[in-house]
């Protein structure tokens, strides 16, 4: 028989065809990369065929095979614990069964049960947990399967209570209902992985290496911190490296025995970055760039006067009685602007801002001739109680006349005070709106309202302004005493000797507040001039603070914020004691407010004994 060899070739060929195209299927050798060829060309390989997304059956038959877990350590009434306790009180109310709800707990050296079905919320201990929250910002927040475990993971309270209702959403819509009447839930893998922002502020800061995240906190006045704990300085200067690498520039940086800072700034965010010494802490704190947000620095203007600080006085007459008008201090710097500290109350028909405005005239009459080259390059409000900032906030109108450049203020978020109010009866409802105020009155006069950051060092004239603590440094820890939230700064004047004089301004600072400053800078309170803290009085239940801060200052000039008739009540104070003769191996001179428009001048830098006093007697 005659063969035909085209035929029999081209039957060859299709066998070859028909025996890759079978090798390349679901369970066939998917590892060769040898293709048939046909006519010199080589078949295109197929794609496996994907697999279908993982089910997790949570609830069925009447009952829960998935565990809630959330971190053994979280705080009961953190928004990690909420969520939890919501999520399960949800699939409660959908599906008439309750998971168990349990946390991250195991003894040393076990490890966690891999083919347990169980929602990790929060940043437990568990290998996924750490493998989803890679790469995540701190402005954002993520739902994701990973074996057998549902992470829900955010940085910020309001990424969990985004995530939580999209969850919500989620099991709503996965939802059936069986024909005894029971329900099973069912969620599918590709349904659990959502990543999305929660907030744009934070979503711009990179995230910390080293250290244990504690927190993203609500700082007030548009500005967030990220607190990192049991870290070092070392990772500190490796994240500002990493600041500088997501594109911010850095601006200013300082050091106080130990403790680093530095403001960075992008065109959109400026960013305040400190560690804090002796505490092992790091916080971050981010808030919308504008030029007021970056410190002035020190300028080469030739000086026009010479610098100097006055305590103005506070007590009045009111009522047939003494009473005190909280505090007012004036600096006087070296290029002609004036700093004001507080001012008092508004009361008595408004002669405590006249009594600032007489003496921004009498100090200034040298080198300005009209109340336009009077300059209020800050008026530093150290926290809103009314006999501190009452003159600002009632007679603000008056001091448009002069070239009244900022406020500067660092007041407490609102969800904090209200916080506070529920814990102690000594918060004031009114104390929050003043806050509110102060804005309003910024915006109404067209100042600038500033910010000030723990570690920032602000130059007027000669005159360094340096941020030693805020309510920034406190939070969130909820405070028992609103004074907790009152600004300590220190100044520092120098003059082309080389000689300087240091003064420390403390409003009403309680003992709480000055427990971190000791912590932080110990010796470095030391100082030449303080002014004494809530007027002498209460310390916020914390004596001890108060008494070991003032045993650091040391200070050798005392300015005492109060009258005549009042001190003695106060200096009998026990915690006071530590400033006086006998206990302050520096003590010099003590300067009491005294009457209203009474004023105690210290030229500055500060020589003993070259005070000037102006005593105006009060009324019999």
């Amino acid at each position: 028989m005659k063969l035909n060899y085209k035929l029999l070739a081209l039957l060859l060929a299709l066998i070859l065809a028909f025996s890759a195209f079978v090798g390349c299927t679901p369970g066939g050798n998917t590892d060769e990369t040898t293709a048939a060829v046909i006519d010199g060309t080589e078949a295109p390989e197929t794609e496996p065929i994907p697999e279908g997304p993982t089910l997790y059956t949570l609830i069925s038959g009447g009952e829960s095979h998935v565990r809630i877990v959330r971190p053994a350590d979280a705080d009961a009434n953190s928004k990690v614990v909420k969520t939890a306790i919501e999520l399960r009180k949800t699939i409660n109310n959908v599906t008439k069964v309750s998971p168990e709800l349990g946390d991250d707990w195991i003894k040393d050296g076990a490890t966690h049960d891999s083919s347990a079905l169980e929602i990790l919320i929060g940043a437990t201990n568990y290998p996924e947990t750490a493998e989803v929250t890679k790469g995540l910002t701190y402005g954002e927040y993520t739902i994701k399967a990973v074996g057998n475990k549902i992470v829900i993971f955010s940085y910020t309270d309001s990424g969990y209570t985004k995530a939580i209702n999209q969850l919500f959403t989620l099991i709503h819509k996965s939802l059936t209902e069986e024909a005894d009447g029971t329900k099973t839930l069912t969620l599918a893998s590709d349904q659990l992985d959502i990543k999305n922002q929660s907030e744009a502020m934070t979503a711009a800061l990179p995230v910390y290496e080293g250290g244990t995240f504690s927190s993203i906190t609500d700082m007030g006045d548009d500005c967030l911190g990220v607190i990192i704990e049991d870290t070092t300085p070392e990772e500190y200067k490796t994240y500002l490296t990493k600041l500088e690498g997501a594109g911010y520039q850095t601006y200013s940086s300082n050091e106080i025995v130990g403790s680093l800072f530095s403001t960075l700034y992008t065109d959109k965010y400026t960013v305040n970055a400190g560690y804090y010494n002796n505490m092992d802490e790091v916080r971050v704190i981010i808030e919308p760039f504008a030029e007021d947000t970056l410190p002035t620095k020190k300028s080469d203007a030739a000086p026009v006067t010479t610098s100097q600080i006055s305590m103005i006085g506070v007590e009045g007459i009111y009522n047939g009685s003494y009473q005190q008008n909280g505090m007012c201090i004036l600096y006087r710097l070296s290029d002609g602007s004036f700093i004001i500290v507080d001012g008092g109350h508004h009361g008595n028909s408004g002669i405590y801002a006249a009594n600032i405005i007489k003496a921004l005239r009498e100090q200034s009459k040298d080198y300005a001739k009209t109340d336009k080259e009077i300059t209020i390059a800050a008026w530093i409000i150290s926290h809103p109680h009314t006999d501190h900032f009452g003159t600002l906030m009632n007679e603000y109108k008056q001091f448009t006349k002069f070239n009244f450049e900022r406020i500067m203020c660092n007041f407490w978020p609102e969800e904090a005070f209200e916080t506070a109010k529920k814990t102690t009866s000594s918060f004031a409802s009114g104390n929050y709106k003043n806050y509110n105020n102060t804005v309003n009155v910024a915006r109404e006069i067209g100042v600038d309202y500033v910010v000030p950051h723990v570690g920032q060092v602000w130059w007027f004239g000669d005159t360094a302004f340096e941020f030693l603590y805020t309510i920034e440094s406190y939070l969130p820890t909820v405070a028992n005493a609103f004074n907790t939230s009152s600004i300590i700064f220190r100044s520092i004047t120098s003059d082309a000797s080389g000689k300087k004089t240091t003064a420390i301004i403390t409003g009403d600072a309680t003992g709480h507040a000055f427990n971190i400053c000791n912590k932080m800078y110990k010796n470095e309170l030391q100082c030449d001039i303080m002014q004494v803290a809530h007027h002498g009085g209460g310390t916020g239940g914390s004596n001890s603070g108060t008494q070991s801060a003032y045993a650091l200052m040391k200070p050798s000039v005392i300015l005492w914020p109060v009258g005549q008739n009042y001190f003695p009540n106060v200096e009998a104070n026990t915690y006071n004691h530590v400033l006086l003769e006998g206990k302050n191996p520096n003590y010099a001179e003590l300067y009491v407010a005294g009457w209203q428009g009474n004023t105690v001048t210290l030229p500055l830098p500060y020589t003993l004994g070259t005070a000037i006093t102006n005593n105006i007697v009060e009324p019999k």
